[in-house]
C-alpha cells in the first residue's frame, strides 16, 4: 500500500515536472517566433525604403531628362520663330 503510495506521488511528480518543462519551452519557442517575425518585418521594411528610395531617384532622373526635352523643344521652336 505505502509502496503505491509512493509511486503515485512518483507519477505525479513526474508529469508536472514535465508539464512545466513542455510549458517552459513552449514559451521559449513562441519568444523566438515573436522574435523572428520582428526581425523580418525590419528585414522587409528596410528593403522596401530602400527599393522605394532608388524608384524615386530613378523617377527623379527620368523627369530631369524629360524637362530637359521640353525645354530643348521650346527653344527649338521659339528660336524658329524668331529667326
Amino acid at each position: 500500500m505505502l509502496m503505491m503510495d509512493v509511486e503515485t506521488v512518483i507519477l505525479n511528480c513526474d508529469a508536472l515536472l514535465n508539464s512545466k518543462v513542455e510549458a517552459y519551452f513552449e514559451s521559449l519557442l513562441e519568444d523566438v517566433k515573436e522574435e523572428n517575425e520582428r526581425e523580418i518585418s525590419i528585414a522587409v521594411e528596410k528593403a522596401l525604403a530602400m527599393r522605394l528610395q532608388k524608384m524615386h531617384a530613378k523617377l527623379e532622373c527620368l523627369l530631369l531628362v524629360i524637362f530637359k526635352s521640353v525645354c530643348l523643344v521650346s527653344v527649338e521652336k521659339h528660336s524658329r520663330i524668331i529667326f
